[in-house]
């Protein structure tokens, strides 16, 4: 893989970094495992603006979860960032869960995919700090409007709010 061309990056810890990249045309935001702080590996996730969005609006939440279960409180945290992508906090795993997940057919739960990160503590304060420094690195987030709050919107047929 080619090394990244960013305007932001942030090292979470260990190997992993929130970075943002455009692809033929759309912007991303990730959290990913880079080699030598430069190459990306396949280890991590990369989020449309909006999904980084939906993120971004659950730090509170998050960071009030994450206290609960350090002062050993009984809690349980998701939100769905769109696309069956989730965020997700809960006693006992001491981990910050950003996956994809997905319908298995006849189901009536969704079941999580291998694509996600999981992140210590940590990782996930040091996250939080780099999405507030990111929204000057990259414009465009701070006019993101998510679909749902759009006047008329059907969420039955759209592919973040209810995907497939």
């Amino acid at each position: 893989m080619a090394a990244i061309d960013s305007k932001y990056r942030q090292h979470l810890g260990q190997d992993l970094y929130l970075f943002d990249s455009t692809f033929n045309g759309n912007a991303y935001v990730h959290v990913r495992k880079l080699v030598n702080q430069n190459i990306p590996t396949k280890d991590g996730i990369s989020l449309t603006l909006q999904r980084c969005n939906e993120l971004s609006m659950s730090l509170p939440f998050l960071e009030d979860a994450l206290i609960r279960i350090e002062q050993n409180g009984d809690t349980f945290y998701t939100r769905h960032l769109g696309g069956n992508w989730h965020v997700t906090v809960q006693s006992g795993f001491n981990r910050v869960d950003i996956r994809k997940f997905w319908f298995s057919e006849g189901a009536t739960e969704l079941r999580a995919t291998r694509k996600g990160v999981s992140l210590t503590f940590e990782q996930f304060r040091e996250l939080k700090n780099g999405l507030r420094m990111l929204d000057s690195f990259v414009p465009e987030l701070s006019h993101i409007v998510p679909c749902y709050s759009i006047p008329y919107h059907d969420v039955s047929s759209c592919a973040e709010c209810t995907p497939k």
